[in-house]
């Protein structure tokens, strides 16, 4: 495999990965009664320090339209 072929793989790929990962969770709100947004960041509170990390993943059950704005510009 050469330069062009990994730099190609890597360029195309984690992105896609991450939207992949994003609409995961986007899929698993809507089809479990979980509350993900406990992942979020809460202010105050020691667990609300893992919302730094997750939030970013984290959108709205309603707003299909913020997770597709999110999604082009990933890829």
């Amino acid at each position: 495999m050469n330069q062009f072929e990994t730099n190609t793989k890597l360029v195309f790929g984690y992105p896609i990965l991450l939207i992949i990962f994003i609409w995961s969770i986007q899929l698993l709100d809507y089809s479990t009664s979980f509350e993900f947004f406990q992942l979020g960041i809460l202010p105050r509170n020691w667990m609300g320090l893992f919302g730094i990390l997750f939030s970013p993943f984290i959108h709205s059950a309603e707003d299909i339209k913020h997770i597709l704005s999110n999604s082009v510009p990933i890829f």
